[in-house]
């Protein structure tokens, strides 16, 4: 099983936190509902990242993260700032937590 290069920190590992709930949080708001999958996998391996506390990643991991951040990074790419606003709301009210 081939892991990351170097072990992700707690800050690291917080700021996946955040950007998995961001994604769900755009994508209940019609943002990228179709890639579901997508989101739910790599929230679901940051979750293990956060529950065995090892901070290394596995490749099937890695990869699942890295697709979650890209589909992030696309949803950011079209929102608007009030869909944004939402999305942030909708986060911390814990109405779209994925982790």
């Amino acid at each position: 099983v081939q892991t990351c290069a170097l072990p992700i920190s707690n800050a690291d590992l917080g700021i996946l936190i955040a950007a998995s709930n961001m994604t769900m949080a755009l994508k209940r708001g019609g943002f990228g509902d179709e890639y579901h999958s997508i989101a739910r996998a790599g929230a679901d391996a940051i979750e293990t990242l956060r529950d065995s506390k090892r901070l290394v990643c596995t490749g099937p991991e890695l990869t699942a993260i890295k697709r979650m951040i890209e589909l992030h990074d696309a949803q950011l790419d079209v929102v608007r700032i009030n869909d944004l606003d939402a999305a942030l709301k909708m986060a911390k009210r814990k109405q779209a937590v994925a982790v």
